[in-house]
């Protein structure tokens, strides 16, 4: 397993009282369709309204280095998360997707700040556990518990769903009757 990082965690710009947001996606390190594609996890820090990056944090078992060494080039060069969607990258199944893990990462930066996917961190999720119900809506295969539980609910709710796959959350409102 490697772990790499490069410019600021979202720790530090914490401390420095810097206005930032922060996103994490989960990839596969190559192409899911060729054999053995494993997971790769890239959290971001930017700018929330600029975009511009501050620094990444990325953890996997294969491409860990070359997607940090891209990014640490964008930062160096006042890079934003708008450049991560415009970024090359050698395409061939054993070594990357057609859309990379970083490329990838830059969508769901960019989708954050315009708002088209807005998201809540888990200390959000926390701080608000009175006011936001948590779904889970894996099907019962997906999910570790055995069973699920009926909801019944009658009044509007602000709901956060997980999506397993992209494993994001995702503030939402609906009624059931």
């Amino acid at each position: 397993m490697t772990v790499a990082s490069t410019g600021l965690a979202a720790k530090r710009l914490k401390q420095w009282g810097m206005e930032y947001q922060s996103s994490v996606t989960h990839s596969a390190s190559h192409a899911g369709y060729y054999p053995d594609a494993l997971p790769l996890t890239l959290k971001l820090t930017f700018h929330p309204k600029t975009g511009k990056l501050y620094g990444a944090q990325c953890i996997g078992y294969e491409g860990v280095d070359k997607r940090i060494d891209q990014i640490a080039g964008l930062i160096k060069h006042g890079g934003t998360v708008y450049d991560l969607m415009e970024t090359e990258h050698t395409y061939a199944p054993p070594f990357s997707s057609a859309k990379d893990p970083i490329a990838i990462a830059g969508y769901v930066a960019s989708n954050i700040i315009s708002g088209a996917m807005p998201g809540i961190s888990w200390r959000e999720l926390a701080e608000k556990k009175d006011e936001v119900m948590l779904i889970d809506t894996r099907t019962p295969k997906n999910s570790r518990s055995e069973r699920f539980r009926e909801l019944s609910i009658s009044r509007w709710m602000r709901c956060a769903t997980v999506c397993r796959k992209y494993r994001r959350i995702s503030p939402s409102c609906f009624s059931v009757p």
